[in-house]
């Protein structure tokens, strides 16, 4: 770390050519062979005292602590992880590379009492998992954060983690447990006074509350986190709770408001240089368009989607697009182009364990052979929705895939 560039390239090449360190064909990161690697460790151990070792492991996590909170910024379009990082992706390929190294050292940091660094690098890869997919991970970070948090009895850090771990859970579909966390850090943030972690928390539980009860149920709470994100005159929140609230406004069936407030999001998305979550509110506004029948304005909001979604490699709102859009497909009459695109989107959802998603578009691929009079192929689709939907617990749309094989039993 102390190291010129020059200085460091030749102590590497010389320790190639006596190979003891490899480069990694498909990053510019180097390794030590795994002998060196447990040589070092027993040298370490014998050679430097238990206040050397200490000290170094205390600079290198300020070290990761440092570089993961500028691709953190990165990943959010915050200007301040522009100084390292160019853009979402050069971010993304960071955390590829150093999130096992990243993790370890939160992992030690919380065993050897340092609670600060374990908490900051434990959230620091939080959104880098949920842009990965990978919300097991996500979770098991928001909990070390959270457990740093209380050892180091700090109730905004507390609200902050807790907020982290409810979104988690609403990812896996436990939204019962993710609103008993929300519904905590919300209460946790007004009684301190913490205005940001009561708006976050605010929008989390509604999002949390429309997935897990019922749309309706989260329009309040979601107006009322939308109050909270223009007291704070936070930008990034207003444009998120604007997006949840549009959400649930559609799923209400309120499509006028949703249009309305959707549209409205995705300025101030604009503004904030989340391109994510903008291409989110394109997704819905697209959604909302083809609830409407407004199916080409529908195709064109998709399109944006797509553009933003692309930006950041963020894989499954593609997918989420391309399963949006085969629907769409399928209403103006296009079976094959529909076809197409919630296969692909199909293929995607099965390969990252998204049951949930995968029964939907199972259902919409039943429903492109149905409208093609494909009925034993219809049949088959119906089924493996239906199977899936049970799987994850989905009871109103294992109904809704029973109704959909009845309506079948007449036609041949």
């Amino acid at each position: 770390m102390e190291t010129s560039m020059p200085r460091a390239r030749s102590v590497l090449r010389r320790l190639s050519q006596a190979s003891l360190v490899s480069r990694d064909q498909s990053s510019s990161r180097w390794k030590l062979h795994d002998l060196v690697y447990l040589y070092s460790s027993e040298k370490a151990q014998e050679l430097v005292s238990p206040e050397g070792l200490q000290e170094c492991f205390v600079r290198i996590s300020e070290r990761y602590e440092s570089l993961a909170e500028q691709a953190d910024f990165a990943l959010r379009g915050d200007d301040r992880g522009k100084a390292r990082f160019r853009s979402v992706v050069e971010a993304l390929g960071w955390f590829d590379d150093e999130h096992l190294n990243i993790r370890a050292a939160a992992w030690g940091a919380r065993d050897s009492g340092f609670h600060e660094a374990s908490y900051y690098l434990s959230m620091h890869l939080v959104l880098y998992f949920d842009m990965r997919m990978r919300v097991d991970d996500a979770l098991q970070c928001s909990l070390v954060a959270y457990e740093s948090a209380r050892a180091l009895k700090d109730a905004e850090r507390q609200v902050r983690s807790l907020n982290n771990i409810g979104l988690a859970l609403t990812a896996q579909r436990s939204f019962e447990e993710a609103i008993q966390k929300l519904t905590k850090a919300t209460a946790i943030a007004e009684r301190i006074g913490f205005l940001e972690g009561r708006c976050d928390s605010t929008i989390s539980l509604g999002s949390a509350v429309r997935q897990g009860k019922s749309p309706r149920a989260a329009i309040p709470i979601l107006r009322e986190a939308l109050q909270l994100a223009k007291r704070r005159g936070n930008v990034g929140s207003i444009a998120s709770s604007l997006t949840n609230l549009g959400s649930a406004y559609r799923e209400a069936g309120e499509l006028g408001s949703a249009a309305n407030v959707l549209s409205e999001s995705i300025a101030f998305h604009r503004v904030s240089g989340d391109r994510r979550r903008e291409a989110s509110a394109h997704g819905g506004l697209g959604a909302v368009f083809s609830n409407m029948g407004r199916l080409d304005a529908a195709v064109q909001s998709y399109r944006k989607a797509f553009a933003g979604y692309e930006e950041v490699q963020d894989y499954f709102g593609v997918n989420l697009t391309w399963m949006n859009l085969g629907a769409t497909y399928l209403s103006m009459g296009k079976l094959v182009d529909a076809r197409a695109c919630l296969g692909r989107a199909c293929i995607y959802f099965n390969s990252v364990g998204s049951g949930y998603y995968e029964a939907h578009t199972l259902m919409n691929l039943g429903n492109v052979e149905a409208a093609a009079d494909n009925i034993l192929s219809a049949r088959e689709f119906y089924q493996q929705g239906r199977a899936k939907y049970e799987e994850v617990g989905a009871l109103d749309y294992v109904n809704h895939a029973n109704d959909l094989l009845a309506g079948l039993g007449s036609r041949t």
